[in-house]
């Protein structure tokens, strides 16, 4: 018989250790025959084999974050659906274990163990954030409550109109809904819609709640929650102003169960005008915890540079009328040669004011595997972030407003966002 001693909690980041220890009844066991199994389809993964280890008894210990890493990734979904599955961010999977051991001269294959079944997501851990890492901090369940989402950014924040706003989340086997809840000043509860769809056999999602979103999806009943007043009204706020959340209009994120009892963390997001601002840029970016976080900068400004690799030629050749010359129709010929040549346009755009909140969140930005800028037409294109430092600075050394100065470069040129 084959016993399991140690296993990985039922949601591990990809990057992680994703340990197991397991060990044989069988006296002179010599390894381990481990099929990697898939948890959706009972499709092989991976054949791995496992020498028992001379300090535990007829056991072994196997980390598979090299195995399994590769089959998660960040996924960007940027449709104005509310609610999508997420399919590349989490792997199931299961092991299918055989014991093999020694009898007389003999190997024998003994018995055989299948597990139940694990999930592994796309998410960066630090060893010492791994230290107390619990996944229902992470992943909605029935026993728990004030799940993460996976996003670090302070759970109340700045959106803007046009502002583009994704949660990700994980989903550990329960049915759910969204809970949306509107706020005019001073906290007055103006109303809230619920969104359901969230069910036990899908375990990640991406929640869609920008501004045009929300109104796409509701209509004229979001609008109808002011009375008088249409969405577009609540934006108040402008670029650069100080905000509270005691004299903005705003409004908040939850999800619940099937009993209206909290399963995630509230989200708040405080409505900001932008009209005052020529050319806002949106940027998103994949974050260390499988999701992506939206940031809103303003006024690009764009710098290009051309590299170019050349021959050098000799201008004197002989023309049709068997002339010895460096001129023909009029035309001197060319003494350098352009054979290649390489453009690539850096544009440089600045946050609004940022809470020492907001700018820690930020630091996240520069060593982003992936980030995006949205263009006019809709598209999100792939840039690469220039910033290769990032200082926060303290409040009280400093008597201005804090902001970020981002650099970002494309290939392409004359971007409009």
């Amino acid at each position: 018989m084959i016993s399991i001693d140690k296993q990985p909690q039922s949601f591990t980041p990809a990057d992680s250790p994703i340990q197991f220890k397991f060990t044989s009844d069988k006296p002179g066991a010599l390894y381990f025959s481990v099929q990697v199994l898939d948890g959706d389809t009972g499709g092989l993964i991976a054949n791995q084999k496992y020498q028992t280890l001379p300090n535990l008894n007829n056991g072994t210990v196997c980390d598979l974050s090299s195995v399994l890493s590769p089959f998660v990734d960040n996924q960007l979904l940027p449709s104005v659906d509310l609610l999508q599955p997420v399919s590349k961010l989490v792997k199931a999977y299961q092991l299918s274990i055989t014991d093999n051991y020694v009898s007389g001269s003999t190997v024998i294959t003994g018995s055989t163990l299948t597990t139940g079944i694990y999930n592994v997501w796309n998410a960066e851990f630090d060893r010492i954030q791994f230290t107390d890492f619990s996944y229902s901090d992470y992943a909605i369940n029935a026993v728990s409550g004030n799940t993460n989402f996976l996003t670090d950014k302070p759970q109340i924040s700045n959106i803007y109109r046009r502002s583009n706003e994704y949660l990700y989340f994980l989903n550990a086997g329960i049915n759910a809904k969204v809970e949306f809840k509107f706020y005019g000043f001073g906290h007055t509860l103006l109303g809230s819609h619920t969104l359901s769809g969230i069910t036990a056999n899908t375990k990640a999602y991406r929640l869609n709640v920008s501004p045009n979103a929300i109104q796409n999806h509701y209509g004229y009943a979001l609008s109808n929650l002011y009375g008088n007043y249409s969405f577009d009204d609540m934006f108040t706020d402008t670029f650069g102003s100080n905000y509270g959340i005691d004299n903005a209009n705003y409004y908040t994120v939850q999800i619940l169960d099937s009993s209206n009892i909290p399963k995630s963390e509230l989200r708040t997001y405080i409505l900001k005008n932008d009209k005052c601002i020529c050319e806002p840029v949106q940027i998103v970016f994949s974050n260390r915890l499988g999701g992506f976080d939206s940031v809103t900068m303003f006024n690009p400004a764009e710098t290009i540079s051309v590299e170019k690799s050349i021959i050098k030629t000799y201008p004197y050749q002989i023309d049709t009328a068997g002339d010895y010359t460096n001129i023909t129709n009029g035309v001197y010929s060319e003494t350098d040669f352009v054979y290649n040549k390489v453009s690539e346009s850096t544009y440089k755009v600045f946050s609004d004011v940022l809470n020492i909140e907001t700018a820690k969140w930020l630091k996240s930005i520069i060593d982003s595997e992936k980030v995006y800028v949205k263009l006019s037409n809709g598209v999100f294109l792939p840039i690469t972030i220039k910033n290769k430092s990032y200082s926060l600075g303290n409040k009280q050394y400093s008597t201005g407003n804090r902001r970020l100065e981002l650099e970002f470069k494309v290939s392409e040129s004359s971007l409009k966002f």
